[in-house]
């Protein structure tokens, strides 16, 4: 909004004076215009082979039309002639100065004939002195300065083109020319200015907002410029005074004129999605108005009147409705540029060339404006989607529970604070399996035992002075901040004593009516300083009154991490927690270290994991059961347990796991090193001396890659629950046929906490 309202002071301090003045300026071009010297004209000669001697002395009615010739057999193209009777002037000596201007377009030839007395004493490009300059004024216009003289005079004008056309003469006296060509000049200065402004203060807005697609915009503007530059007459101006060649201005002018049309074109259709589906359509289309506009300039001002249509439509449009008050000002500027070139269009027909000129300048500025106008228009756009998505968004997380947590812990609003480093621990639960238990559980009941859920994980984290500071799907962000008051390394034992205190609730009640569901948590924490960029001021009675949120680096991405490596009910600790709980009183001997593979610079992480039901394994077992039952689980999958004595075992870089059974989900195998769950394990099947571990060994399927599903303390050691990671269906069929057809088994059927490997 700030930059807005810069934009806006802009535009009123230095673009509307501008534009205003080179108005004013224009207005005052056309006054000499309205009424312009007559002079006697005569137009109805068309003769490719006449000559000017002949036409001289030829009588008027006797001038007519010859067949059109072709050149090189494409196009046929004529020589037009317009004769005008120049009356004499009062005083016999020297005549007073005359100025013809001339515009013409698509003219290949142009040649000038001052004629005297039967005689032509004069010719364009023959270096005498009557005829002092043929100068360019724009583009297309020319002005031819001579005196009229004692006698009649006539000018005779010829042209060759392949369409027909004549040129637009007016003449006009010395003061007359010197006032209107001023005040062209100055109304061109003012409004080339005025674009110049625009542009480059678009350009600030532009790199200060950082929006998509300003690159694009930026294109169109400066080839806008450059064509304003052009048409308006500045280089044409410049050229001959610093020596320029016209052909090269000319040159430089259809390449700027081509990106423009090219580029707004593009812009046009990616602001109204065509571009990702029809490039090609949208090539043609460019190449086609760049022609159109070369054959007549007006067509300019006729895309500009359709664009404006198209651009109406949009506005009314209920997507367009809601935008603010700087976009309608922009597009008011668009269209009244618009009507200010249909002005000029129709003065055009009055065959004046100065208003001719301002008539193509108005078309040119009035598309770039609304170029910008569209541009302008998608920016808001944007914005509106940004503010819908936001307010849906929040609409999403004011539900029952989400509201019910939020306010126990946050009471009061947003205030923005320095960056600075805190003391904080992290604390990410997630809810285990919480996909495949909604999967085969009616929403409505997941919904009420979420809520239920929440509501008790709020009441535990308020009680250990914790504060929730992000909740979004099943997952649940806590933070626990040292206050002042606190000894070192105490925020870090409430936040583990909270995880403790939810899993225990948890497991403490697992009822088993129908209408409720256990929902247990998977736990990470990871306790360091972490860099704040603000705080949340809050009221509650007994809460940290500043709670911090939107933590910068690694440290919340750890903690993720960590509770991915976690088994439900338990709890997965990093390094530097274990230190600081330790320091803070807890026993080491509680922990066990496991590894956990994460992606990305952090790789292998070395962590510990905390079971909280040790001492309860009859508590835990019928959690679980409850848990497993939730999963549809009763649908046993038929396993195969190995022999006793059988050598079956999966070789690791860790250790080497001993093969209980396995499946054609996987393997349950048994190791004395605690893993992380969700870890990626490279293992070779080992099957002794025997046959089938050569057959592996010769079909390449000696090799598999493994998950670590789940893990279950037994004898001292860990059962875990083994999925082969990656390969084809095929493969892995084929790797636990030819197990099952060479390894003595007996087939049984799986126990119901044998399932657990179907936890996701």
């Amino acid at each position: 909004m700030k930059n807005q309202s810069l934009y806006m002071k802009f535009l009123a301090v230095v673009v509307l004076p501008f534009a205003v003045m080179g108005g004013v300026f224009g207005v005052e071009c056309l006054k000499p215009l309205v009424s312009p010297l007559e002079f006697k004209s005569v137009v109805n000669s068309y003769d490719l082979v006449g000559d000017i001697d002949a036409l001289i002395h030829a009588p008027l009615d006797s001038w007519r039309q010859q067949p059109l010739v072709r050149v090189n057999g494409l196009r046929p193209e004529t020589a037009n002639w317009q004769r005008f009777e120049i009356p004499a002037s009062a005083d016999a000596g020297e005549g007073e100065w005359l100025y013809a201007v001339v515009y013409f377009n698509l003219l290949r030839h142009l040649s000038f004939y001052l004629v005297e007395d039967g005689k032509v004493i004069d010719k364009f490009a023959t270096g005498t002195s009557n005829v002092e300059s043929l100068s360019r004024i724009s583009g297309r216009d020319f002005y031819l300065k001579f005196k009229r003289g004692g006698a009649s005079r006539f000018l005779y004008i010829e042209t060759q083109s392949v369409f027909n056309v004549l040129p637009i003469v007016t003449f006009l006296t010395e003061a007359d020319f010197i006032k209107a060509s001023t005040y062209f000049s100055a109304a061109s200065f003012f409004l080339t200015g005025c674009s110049l402004c625009f542009v480059f203060g678009l350009l600030g807005a532009y790199i200060r907002s950082q929006r998509l697609g300003a690159l694009m915009q930026l294109i169109v503007q400066m080839s806008g410029l450059y064509v304003v530059l052009y048409f308006d007459g500045l280089f044409n101006q410049l050229a001959p005074r610093l020596g320029g060649d016209f052909d090269l201005w000319g040159k430089l002018s259809v390449v700027g004129f081509c990106v423009f049309i090219i580029f707004f074109t593009l812009s046009w259709m990616q602001f109204t999605g065509v571009l990702k589906e029809q490039k090609q359509i949208i090539y043609v289309a460019s190449v086609a108005l760049v022609l159109l506009v070369f054959i007549q300039p007006t067509v300019a001002i006729v895309v500009c009147l359709i664009a404006s249509l198209l651009m109406i439509v949009l506005i009314v449009k209920s997507q367009y409705m809601a935008i603010g008050k700087h976009e309608y000002l922009f597009m008011f500027v668009a269209i009244f540029c618009l009507l200010a070139g249909v002005c000029f269009s129709a003065l055009h027909l009055l065959r004046t060339p100065f208003v001719s000129i301002f008539a193509r300048y108005a078309s040119h500025l009035a598309l770039i404006y609304l170029g910008l106008s569209l541009h302008r228009l998608e920016l808001g756009r944007l914005r509106i989607l940004e503010t819908r998505k936001f307010e849906l968004k929040k609409a999403l997380e004011t539900d029952h529970a989400r509201t019910e947590l939020r306010s126990l812990l946050v009471g009061g609003d947003f205030a923005p604070n320095r960056e600075m480093t805190k003391e904080v621990a992290t604390l990410f639960a997630d809810v285990a399996a919480f996909s495949q238990i909604s999967a085969v559980t009616d929403s409505k009941l997941v919904y009420e035992n979420y809520a239920r859920h929440l509501r008790e994980v709020a009441k535990v984290i308020d009680t250990h002075h914790g504060a929730v500071d992000n909740s979004y799907g099943n997952v649940i962000v806590c933070t626990f901040r040292r206050r002042h008051d606190e000894a070192v390394h105490i925020h870090v034992q409430r936040a583990f004593q909270a995880a403790v205190a939810i899993q225990e609730s948890v497991v403490a009640n697992p009822s088993d009516l129908p209408h409720q569901l256990l929902l247990p948590l998977r736990i990470g924490i990871h306790a360091t300083s972490l860099l704040q960029s603000g705080h949340l001021h809050s009221t509650h009675r007994d809460a940290d009154p500043f709670m911090d949120f939107a933590k910068i680096g690694v440290d919340v991405k750890l903690a993720r991490i960590l509770c991915s490596g976690c088994s439900p009910f338990k709890i997965v600790v990093s390094r530097e927690t274990l230190v600081q709980l330790v320091s803070a009183g807890s026993g080491i001997a509680s922990f066990n270290e496991l590894s956990i593979a994460s992606k990305g610079s952090l790789g292998e992480i070395v962590a510990f994991e905390y079971n909280p039901f040790k001492a309860r394994r009859a508590d835990l077992r019928r959690a679980e059961k409850v848990f497993l039952s939730q999963l549809d689980a009763g649908r046993s999958e038929r396993r195969q347990k190995i022999a006793a004595n059988f050598p079956f075992s999966l070789e690791t870089p860790l250790e080497k796991l001993k093969v209980i059974d396995f499946s054609e989900f996987g393997f349950r195998a048994q190791g004395t090193k605690l893993m992380g769950r969700g870890s990626i394990l490279r293992a070779r099947i080992s099957l002794g001396d025997s046959e089938v571990s050569d057959l592996l060994i010769g079909l390449m399927l000696h090799t598999v890659s493994l998950e670590v599903r789940w893990i279950q303390e037994h004898d001292g050691g860990y059962v875990y629950g083994l999925k082969i990671y990656g390969g084809s269906k095929l493969r892995t069929a084929k790797i636990f046929a030819l197990i099952s057809a060479h390894v003595p088994a007996i087939t049984e059927v799986a126990s119901l906490d044998e399932l657990a490997q179907q936890i996701a």
